[in-house]
């Protein structure tokens, strides 16, 4: 942890030294989609600990909007759901009961 101090700022591999908070258990939750006219409003949640978080980084999980290529994301997220110790959860809600607009 020297690297910071010397320098006055953090470089990679430091965050949970400098944020041992980073580590600690919870559940992240994201939508997708408006839920009226346009399509379904699509959930999903999940919970991860410690050995999660450390498992997606040597895993090169990021935040899915700095990833270009589909087949990147799509193999990501299985590897996410078939993470031990992580809890994943989907939820979509249909237009028409969002909205009560029924598609003809």
């Amino acid at each position: 942890m020297l690297e910071p101090e010397v320098l006055k700022q953090a470089r990679l591999g430091y965050e949970t030294l400098l944020n041992p908070d980073l580590l600690l258990p919870r559940i992240g939750v994201d939508e997708s989609g408006k839920g009226d006219f346009f399509g379904p409003l699509c959930i999903a949640g999940a919970y991860i600990n410690e050995s999660v978080v450390k498992a997606w980084k040597d895993a090169g999980i990021r935040d899915s909007k700095n990833i270009s290529s589909d087949k990147k994301i799509s193999d990501l997220a299985e590897l996410i759901r078939k993470t031990p110790g992580c809890v994943v959860n989907t939820v979509t809600i249909a237009t028409r009961l969002t909205t009560g607009y029924t598609p003809k």
